[in-house]
């Protein structure tokens, strides 16, 4: 199988385990932005996905969110594992960062590294490198942040449903071994 797990069951991590079905017109088109999944992260950059269509009688609304995870403080790993806590407060129950080094627009030049990031969530940004543009109330609540503006969005344009794209849980925040 693809993965192993040392506390059965293990069955519902099994990718084999799904009857994979083609989307239409894969056929044809089998190297289709929406038939494969990319071989690099930034392969389908400036790409756009075919249109979609959806059957309903009025404007519909949905909200798309990926790449939001963080790591529960609280959390006790199992199986041995060693808690994941970067930071004073970072043992804090709900949602905590954790800080990875900044670089500039292009990913050629780095501005912050973990250890000078870590300082600024240690400090509040009080003896934080300019470099690392810390801003305290953002950098340390993002996941709480971007949810409170989806709901504020929300009591407006009513969404149907919320498209979760993935990405959001990290190396200490699933109970299971994959």
């Amino acid at each position: 199988p693809p993965c192993t797990c040392s506390k059965p069951p293990c069955n519902t991590c099994l990718a084999s385990a799904m009857e994979v079905v083609k989307r239409a017109g894969c056929d044809s088109s089998p190297d289709s932005i929406h038939c494969k999944p990319p071989a690099k992260p930034m392969d389908y950059n400036g790409m756009s996905w075919p249109p979609l269509e959806y059957p309903g009688l009025e404007e519909m609304h949905i909200f798309a969110i990926g790449d939001w995870g963080g790591m529960d403080g609280s959390l006790n790993p199992i199986e041995g594992r060693p808690r994941i806590i970067a930071y004073d407060g970072g043992s804090q129950k709900g949602p905590s960062v954790f800080p990875r080094t900044r670089w500039n627009r292009w990913h050629t030049i780095e501005l912050c590294n973990h250890e000078q990031l870590v300082e600024c969530f240690n400090s509040k940004g009080g003896t934080c490198p300019k470099s690392c543009g810390f801003v305290e109330g953002v950098d340390d609540k993002p996941q709480q942040l971007v949810a409170q503006a989806m709901e504020e969005r929300a009591h407006l344009s009513k969404p149907q449903y919320i498209l979760n794209v993935g990405d959001n849980f990290y190396w200490g925040g699933i109970e299971k071994t994959c």
